[in-house]
């Protein structure tokens, strides 16, 4: 055991001994080669790690929601926006003062043909026409229910028998 451990001593004696005659200047290019050799080792590397997204994206994209799709998205545009290239174009869901749960809309109501609208601001057209041709009617409540709303009229109805 003594022996080995002499063997490592040894060999650290012979490392710092090779570099320790070295001049500032040596040394400061010494270090600007493994900077360049590590720099060179993390490119290889990020090319195999984006073939490797690319396969796993590829194959598991069928499973992916469009949240999951908008976090991938989310996260290349960023990284362009960090290096300083403007490849990606910004839109709502990428602002700087966007949080990860904005894509989460409270909706308040939904026509029976799946448009959705928070309530808030200008109603969507298809919310102005369903409500021309149905003034005396509150908008339908979100989630959609064909029953929901046919219960409505129903009590609607039994309602205004009964004045």
């Amino acid at each position: 055991m003594t022996a080995d451990k002499t063997k490592v001593t040894s060999k650290e004696n012979t490392t710092v001994s090779k570099y320790a005659n070295k001049s500032s200047e040596e040394m400061k290019a010494l270090y600007a080669e493994i900077k360049e050799a590590y720099e060179e080792k993390k490119k290889q590397d990020a090319e195999a790690v984006i073939k490797s997204l690319i396969e796993q994206v590829e194959e598991y994209a069928e499973y992916f929601g469009v949240s999951e799709k908008r976090k991938v998205a989310r996260a290349l545009r960023l990284e362009v926006r960090k290096q300083g290239t403007t490849t990606a174009t910004p839109d709502a869901s990428s602002s700087s003062n966007a949080t990860p749960d904005a894509d989460k809309k409270t909706y308040k109501y939904e026509l029976a043909t799946g448009e959705k609208w928070t309530g808030k601001g200008r109603p969507p057209k298809a919310f102005t026409a369903w409500k021309e041709a149905n003034k005396d009617k509150e908008f339908p409540a979100y989630p959609y229910s064909q029953k929901r709303e046919e219960a409505i009229e129903n009590a609607t109805k039994e309602l205004a028998d009964i004045e």
